[in-house]
């Protein structure tokens, strides 16, 4: 996973390094639901304004995006 928290974006390292936490951590705890996949993650201006509460549904919401398009996607060759 890669991870892009700017500074142009997020002003305050506390805020960013809030952030980087956050997504480290539920990366961490959902990460076998993925299969093998290489993932980057970019931040938005205001996503510091977000409560942790709502960080995490976001990436909820990703999480099962990825998932359903990782099931469907059918094998190359």
């Amino acid at each position: 996973m890669g991870l892009v928290v700017a500074k142009k974006g997020i002003k305050k390292a506390v805020s960013r390094n809030r952030l980087k936490r956050l997504i480290r951590e539920y990366f961490r705890q959902h990460q076998s639901q993925l299969s093998a996949l290489d993932l980057v993650v970019l931040t938005r201006k205001g996503a510091d304004q977000l409560t942790n509460t709502d960080i995490v549904r976001d990436f909820e919401k990703l999480f099962r995006r990825i998932q359903r398009q990782t099931e469907t996607k059918p094998t190359g060759g």
